[in-house]
């Protein structure tokens, strides 16, 4: 998956469009006159085994998984404050969703988010712009995500994360998620709330 371009989203919703040929998905969106190119995914045949080591670390609570998320510039509203908890020891994370669900937006950016606490509060925010490959294996309710952090600059973060079941099984694998740092918007003091 690479994101080509932000899809904000009004209070009023917006249209949007999924096109499948026989390599590629591309989602667009719905502008004043025209449709915007968001996001572009090539199909895969066959899954990828990735290694999502278990973690046994002091875990932390949702609230300060929120408060940390927004000290590095995320304010995510109720609809994407998905983590119950999260351990994290080195380069790998292992949270607990607040309330299991079937993979969809906010949980697969659960995933994400857990990645996103294996880096330093005070690193600029980084915000994904690029997933190598995403597997669909099982579709049934996640109870959980790990992620290993793979590399770490100063304008970059690259990893992998899953969704997990109530046995840790994987159920959405992400790998070679890249996140990038976030461009500053002057004016911008208090982070936005997001969803």
């Amino acid at each position: 998956v690479e994101f080509r371009a932000p899809l904000l989203v009004p209070a009023e919703g917006i249209a949007i469009q999924l096109v499948q040929d026989r390599e590629t998905l591309t989602l667009y969106a719905g502008t004043d006159d025209d449709w915007r190119e968001i996001a572009i995914a090539r199909i895969a045949s066959t899954p990828n085994a990735v290694d999502l080591p278990d973690v046994h670390a002091q875990a932390i609570d949702g609230a300060e998984i929120a408060s940390e998320l927004a000290t590095r510039g995320f304010g995510f509203g109720p609809t994407y404050r998905t983590l119950g908890s999260l351990a994290r020891d080195g380069r790998d994370a292992a949270s607990t969703l607040a309330h299991p669900s079937e993979p969809e937006p906010a949980i697969l950016d659960a995933a994400i988010q857990t990645l996103t606490c294996l880096l330093p509060i005070e690193d600029v925010s980084m915000l994904p712009a690029r997933i190598a490959r995403v597997d669909f294996l099982q579709a049934v309710a996640a109870h959980g995500a790990r992620a290993h952090l793979l590399q770490r600059t100063p304008a970059q973060a690259c990893g992998d994360a899953a969704l997990c079941d109530d046995t840790g099984a994987p159920l959405v694998v992400l790998q070679g998620i890249e996140l990038r740092a976030a461009p500053a918007e002057p004016g911008i003091v208090e982070p936005r709330a997001w969803f």
